[in-house]
């Protein structure tokens, strides 16, 4: 992706911002995997193991004008949507982020999705 976009745009971006940008992106990506993940061990059917994830992030399109406040504690600020350039961006930018929130509060969602997860795996599975 590094090579296609300085190929495209006839410039380099600087190496460490991007792939500090990348991280950003994955940690969303995590986010959404470690949830889907954890609904797949508390439910046994597949509607809602698909259905609130991709909920969620529709959700994130529609609300993230709405719900205030809240969006700073879920992944929704990391990528660009709507108005929002996205925290990601920023970082590849280098430009200043307003707040670190919503990539902390991301990782902690993801290790508690994961905690849960674990917890389901040993009480139905040993």
């Amino acid at each position: 992706m590094y090579v296609q976009i300085a190929t495209a745009t006839g410039m380099a971006l600087p190496l460490g911002p991007f792939i500090a940008g990348i991280a950003v992106l994955a940690l969303h990506m995590l986010f959404y995997i470690t949830l889907t993940v954890m609904l797949g061990t508390i439910f046994n059917d597949r509607g809602p193991v698909v259905g609130i994830p991709i909920g969620f992030l529709f959700a994130s399109m529609f609300l993230l004008g709405v719900v205030g406040d809240l969006a700073y504690v879920m992944p929704w600020l990391l990528v660009p949507t709507g108005n929002s350039q996205g925290l990601a961006v920023l970082v590849v930018l280098g430009q200043p982020l307003p707040s670190i929130v919503p990539i902390v509060a991301t990782a902690i969602w993801s290790a508690i999705f994961v905690g849960v997860a674990l917890w389901r795996f040993q009480r139905d599975e040993f």
